[in-house]
């Protein structure tokens, strides 16, 4: 798998003007043979830069994978300015873990950008790591726990075995909001938490940070898939099965 990003014109045709072939498209090739890369994020600077970020296979072909983030400049070629030439590839400092991806990112009014990603534990399972960028691609080391400049790691529902970012905000006050998709034991379900600037959860917020949600009483399906704010009040969207029995979703 590679990951691709591709611009259309005002027709819906690949953009001829965007791309090293000037065919609407750039396309990460693999660093060594058979190393997969995955895109699931994407914004656009106000420059007309495009940057994406996902996961990547650096410890070798079905091996694991790492944070992907890069950005291109308008014309569609890698921005050298950013990052490692332009596409960097990490963990968290002194992690060992071998399963990090990002699902979700935001550009911030510096030009900082927000990660909202995912990390393996081998005791707690796939678990969410907040994640925050300097304008040029570094770690920013104002965000995050002090053991982890950059970075932080958030610990919610203890029993479930993986946890995913499903959405994030950003409040007008630097707050971030942040919903979970997670599975435990013969159920799947989300939640939402919001943590300050810094990242640490948000006591004032739910329950110490967190507000759970039960929409599937009677069944074993609910999904946060997008999260929005209007007049600074999250508004959630997604889909739940409500009972055991039904064909509905």
């Amino acid at each position: 798998s590679e990951g691709f990003v591709a611009r259309l014109d005002a027709t819906g045709r690949f953009d001829g003007t965007f791309g090293p072939g000037a065919d609407g498209t750039y396309v990460f090739e693999p660093l060594e043979s058979e190393e997969s890369s995955y895109l699931t994020a994407v914004v656009v600077d106000a420059s007309d830069r495009v940057v994406v970020a996902g996961a990547y296979e650096s410890w070798g072909s079905g091996m694991g994978i790492d944070f992907s983030i890069a950005r291109l400049d308008a014309t569609g070629a890698l921005d050298a300015t950013f990052a490692d030439d332009g596409w960097r590839i990490f963990h968290m400092p002194d992690d060992e873990s071998t399963f990090n991806g990002i699902n979700r990112m935001l550009l911030l009014p510096g030009g900082e950008i927000q990660l909202a990603a995912y990390r393996i534990d081998e005791i707690t399972g796939v678990g969410i790591v907040l994640a925050r960028l300097d304008a040029n691609g570094a770690s920013d080391a104002t965000f995050g726990a002090k053991a982890t400049p950059g970075y932080q790691r958030i610990d919610v529902v203890p029993q479930a075995w993986n946890r995913y970012p499903s959405a994030i905000l950003r409040q007008g006050d630097g707050k971030l909001l942040v919903g979970v998709s997670y599975s435990t034991p013969g159920r799947e379900d989300f939640l939402a938490l919001r943590t300050t600037p810094d990242g640490a959860l948000d006591g004032s917020f739910g329950a110490a940070g967190v507000a759970s949600f039960d929409l599937s009483s009677g069944g074993i399906y609910s999904d946060l898939t997008a999260m929005t704010l209007q007049d600074g009040k999250p508004i959630l969207a997604g889909a739940a099965k409500r009972s055991i029995g039904s064909q509905l979703v």
